[in-house]
């Protein structure tokens, strides 16, 4: 049994037309089965399309913040807006002193108050804590080659190694001076999150 779509009266599976309202049945099943179809075909298709429309916009944003994240690892992050402009300026020239290797505290006794000193008493103790690190590793490695053998080309390997380092800690005081001259306030990049002068 089957029922007309017209009038609803319930017709045998073989009639074609309702003994009723003479409905075509065949054509008013198939006109709904068509609907039927056109209809998922078009929410299947909106679906799809506002599923891509997301996803495309939410690439773009997780790209838009890894390219962000991967420029403040690269190039330091910019803090100027965070501090005083006047407090920029006034201490500018002990901060730049305070990446002369152990003269680091300066700021913090000339302008105790300052957090902008604190900020690069902090980074200029980052740098005079690796440098003494690595200072202290190529030492220890230089005497142990020689103590287990290897000699001279371990040597030359650490002389290397320590030039390197040291043209590496050139560069970010330069990277520091530059900023501190420009009035900004940027962390040294990749080390420059670590706080140990809060």
């Amino acid at each position: 049994m089957k029922t007309c779509n017209v009038c609803g009266a319930q017709v045998e599976d073989d009639v074609a037309f309702c003994p009723k309202c003479g409905a075509n049945l065949g054509a008013a099943a198939g006109a709904g089965q068509q609907y039927s179809q056109g209809a998922q075909q078009q929410y299947s298709q909106g679906a799809q399309q506002q599923f891509n429309q997301g996803a495309q916009q939410q690439f773009n944003q997780g790209a838009q913040q890894f390219n962000q994240n991967a420029q403040n690892f690269v190039n330091g992050l910019d803090r100027t807006a965070e501090y005083d402009p006047a407090d920029i300026n006034e201490t500018k020239v002990v901060n730049i002193l305070a990446y002369l290797s152990i003269l680091f505290f300066l700021p913090l006794v000339v302008y105790p108050n300052s957090r902008v000193g604190k900020f690069h008493a902090n980074q200029a103790l980052i740098m005079l804590i690796l440098s003494a690190i690595l200072s202290v590793f190529t030492s220890v490695s230089a005497t142990l080659a020689f103590a287990v053998g290897l000699g001279w080309p371990f040597v030359v390997l650490s002389s290397a190694l320590g030039s390197i380092t040291g043209l590496v800690f050139f560069a970010a005081f330069i990277f520091e001076l530059v900023n501190i001259i420009n009035n900004k306030v940027v962390e040294l990049p990749l080390v420059g999150k670590i706080k140990i002068i809060k």
